[in-house]
């Protein structure tokens, strides 16, 4: 603050040079990382190996869950706003997944006789899984039926293999 000349302080009001700059530099590099298409690039394929990772866990899960329990756990394409398996193929992976305990082996959600363990989550816009099934069977013994999957953006193109 500095003194007036009736010494009554008074309030000095703005940036400091250094306050100025700094905000400067933050905006360039912001703006920077925003328009490079790179940096897009980079986005896209961080949320391809996230979701990648997010499905190899619940294989995981699922295998450990079957051995566990003694008993089938099933993974299935998740019909929209319900907890009921689909039978629309690859499309059906769009609106996420259940995975259950299939004591009945019927390849659908009882929730009378059978537990959920797990309701996924639907897929990120513009992703998609390819699967030769809508489902995805877990023997007690941890072997699988149908495993072979790939994760792809939008287009089939980009994306890999589960595993890779």
């Amino acid at each position: 603050m500095r003194k007036s000349s009736n010494n009554k302080p008074s309030m000095v009001s703005g940036m400091t040079m250094i306050e100025l700059l700094m905000t400067m530099t933050i905006a360039v590099v912001v703006v920077a990382l925003l328009a490079s298409g790179n940096f897009r690039d980079f986005i896209d394929d961080a949320w391809m190996w996230l979701t990648k990772s997010n499905i190899q866990g619940n294989f995981q899960l699922a295998k450990s869950e079957a051995v566990t329990r003694n008993t089938k756990v099933r993974i299935c394409a998740k019909e929209p706003a319900s907890e009921s398996c689909s039978g629309a193929g690859d499309d059906g992976w769009k609106e996420g997944f259940i995975m259950f305990t299939d004591v009945d082996d019927n390849d659908q959600y009882d929730n009378a006789t059978e537990e959920l363990i797990r309701v996924g989550d639907a897929m990120p816009d513009g992703q998609q899984i390819t699967a030769p099934s809508h489902t995805f069977v877990f023997s007690p013994d941890g072997t699988v039926e149908g495993i072979a999957a790939t994760v792809a953006e939008g287009d089939g193109e980009g994306g890999g293999a589960l595993g890779d």
